[in-house]
């Protein structure tokens, strides 16, 4: 289990993460249900993440960023172990093309960055808007106790880490005006 929040957040509120997510274990019924047998075998561990945040320049003369290093984690889920290897292998495919070529010239390599951005720049695009609907701390509290009550809603938010066509739905207004209706 892992707890995330963005580091400005956490410096601004003087949060402390690991004693948050025990306190939140302890006090979720779910999460209370979920760990009832668990025993902590060792300590916390705790690591910043080079979450996505935008486009930028992946490559240049001699070099590619893969993974971590070319920030490839999205911002809503934290998952960047498929990212990673999706543009290990895209790196993968821009050597072989640097060697037949020996070019390894930045305008080159530049079709690296290329397919990334076309593979998975999308998603993470998408992923990096979510968490402004979270700064409505209204609207987003009317959704989470909406989504508590509707099985149909936790579907959807579910499937929204998966499923790219339905995060994008999340973008959409009309999902949260039917939400908030009861439909």
């Amino acid at each position: 289990m892992g707890v995330g929040l963005d580091q400005k957040k956490i410096s601004q509120r003087k949060i402390n993460l690991k004693d948050k997510m025990l306190e939140i274990i302890d006090t979720v019924p779910y999460l209370q249900d979920r760990f009832r047998n668990a025993e902590l075998i060792s300590k916390i561990q705790a690591y910043n993440l080079p979450l996505w945040d935008g486009k930028r320049s992946l490559s240049g003369d001699h070099f590619m960023l893969a993974g971590d290093a070319a920030s490839l984690i999205d911002p809503v889920t934290g998952e960047g172990v498929g990212h990673a290897a999706i543009s290990g292998m895209y790196a993968a495919e821009q050597v072989k093309r640097s060697l037949e070529k020996n070019d390894f010239s930045a305008t080159f390599m530049h079709r690296y960055d290329d397919s990334i951005y076309q593979r998975i720049g999308k998603e993470l695009d998408i992923s990096l808007k979510i968490p402004r609907f979270i700064q409505y701390p209204w609207l987003f509290n009317v959704m989470i106790n909406k989504a508590l009550k509707s099985k149909t809603l936790q579907e959807k938010l579910s499937l929204a880490m998966s499923d790219l066509n339905v995060r994008k739905r999340l973008k959409e207004p009309s999902l949260y005006l039917k939400v908030l209706l009861g439909r």
